[in-house]
């Protein structure tokens, strides 16, 4: 369950590879509503230990907050505050889990790709999320 919440954590919440725009010019606009699919896998000693796949809608508003509402097994709804800098968008969820940072691995103008790894040696935890305008 805790790696569900993790999960909604990060599914609610970014390096360019090669783009002009800002993160910061990006999310806030259109008002801030992106539809996503995502991926997210968790392995140990390089064998997949948990591995789901999930659609939902984040709403980023100007006021540096954020919902959002997925489905992976169930529905799961999340909110936080939401930063971008440097390339990078850090989202932390109002449910206590911290805070998660993804970098924004391809920016287009109605879509981005967001990506997020955690790797301790033998474990990691990978998210790859699409956003869709």
């Amino acid at each position: 369950m805790r790696k569900i919440l993790i999960l909604a954590t990060a599914v609610i919440g970014l390096s360019l590879s090669s783009c002009s725009k800002a993160p910061e010019d990006v999310l806030p606009k259109k008002d801030g509503k992106w539809n996503f699919t995502g991926n997210y896998t968790e392995t140990e000693d390089g064998v997949i230990d948990e591995s789901a796949n999930f659609t939902g809608m984040i709403t980023f508003n100007d006021d540096n907050t954020y919902t959002s509402t997925y489905t992976a097994d169930t529905v799961y709804t999340d909110n936080g505050k939401w930063t971008a800098n440097n390339n990078a968008v850090t989202l932390t969820t109002f449910l206590d889990y911290g805070a998660i940072t993804f970098l924004i691995t391809d920016l287009e103008k109605k879509s981005e790709t967001w990506t997020y790894t955690l790797n301790d040696g033998n474990n990691m935890e990978s998210i790859t999320l699409k956003l869709t305008k």
